[in-house]
């Protein structure tokens, strides 16, 4: 999952109620049983949260270092007996700064262009991916922010052939196998380039060169050599992307990409 200002401001609510609750005490000793796996929740949450603002580059490191040490510190307190006051005193500055350290820095990160486009790329897909195309997807977005343009169409096309090797385990490596033998049969370009190799298991199938998927997946999903032409110039530009050369895609062209493999690959090869 991208982290975001609204799971950001999601978080300060909780760290808010936590504040409240904690006031309740007037300084006395804390012993719930909740409010203790409360506090230790949200040590550790803002531990794995400040790690992923770190890896997003989205805010000066102070500003994390000023809310990392006081989250330390109420961890450590949770395995003691500890009065309201001593976490209170640690927690109210950060509920009182988090604000404008931590979520106003990454609100204006989200603007940025490259960030827009990010976001963008994903949508695209939205409601139509597995989670494991889904993970795909989400790394090409954080590539396409950080202007790695030919590494995210490398795992574009990944989240497209995790597609294709999920519809053939679907209808069943026999099926499969039938339509490679159809298309076997078939004379000239491309059908004649196509390996014969039947398969029998998912690793097999993960062996199995990207070109043949895409003619077979003429017999398995009734797309047209158009179609298929439009496919194989993808798979073109993603080997490009993948070898030392010329290529230079800019952000625009990696959103071209994503809207030709959300609409001849997702849009075309059902889950």
């Amino acid at each position: 999952m991208i982290l975001t200002s609204d799971a950001l401001e999601e978080f300060l609510q909780r760290l808010q109620a936590l504040d409240r609750e904690l006031a309740k005490l007037k300084g006395s000793e804390v012993r719930k049983a909740e409010t203790i796996t409360e506090i230790k929740a949200v040590s550790k949450e803002w531990l794995k949260l400040s790690e992923a603002l770190r890896s997003m580059e989205a805010m000066p490191l102070a500003n994390l270092n000023l809310v990392d040490v006081p989250f330390q510190e109420i961890f450590q307190c949770t395995g003691a007996r500890t009065r309201s006051s001593a976490y209170r005193r640690r927690l109210q500055p950060i509920v009182l700064t988090f604000l404008d350290r931590i979520i106003v820095p990454v609100i204006r990160f989200e603007g940025s262009p490259s960030q827009v486009a990010s976001r963008q790329l994903v949508s695209k897909f939205a409601g139509r991916v597995s989670p494991e195309e889904q993970a795909y997807l989400e790394e090409a977005a954080r590539c396409l922010a950080s202007h790695c343009n030919r590494a995210a169409i490398m795992l574009l096309w990944a989240a497209a052939v995790a597609r294709l090797h999920a519809a053939v385990e679907k209808v069943g490596f026999n099926v499969y196998n039938a339509a490679l033998d159809k298309v076997g049969q078939k004379k000239g370009l491309p059908f004649n380039k196509v390996s014969k190799s039947a398969i029998a298991s998912l690793p097999e199938l993960q062996r199995c060169r990207d070109f043949d998927l895409l003619v077979v997946g003429m017999e398995l999903w009734k797309y047209d050599l158009q179609i298929f032409e439009e496919l194989d110039r993808l798979l073109s530009i993603r080997n490009s992307a993948a070898h030392p050369g010329m290529l230079k895609p800019l952000a625009l062209d990696v959103q071209q990409y994503a809207t030709n493999i959300s609409k001849y690959i997702f849009g075309v090869v059902p889950i």
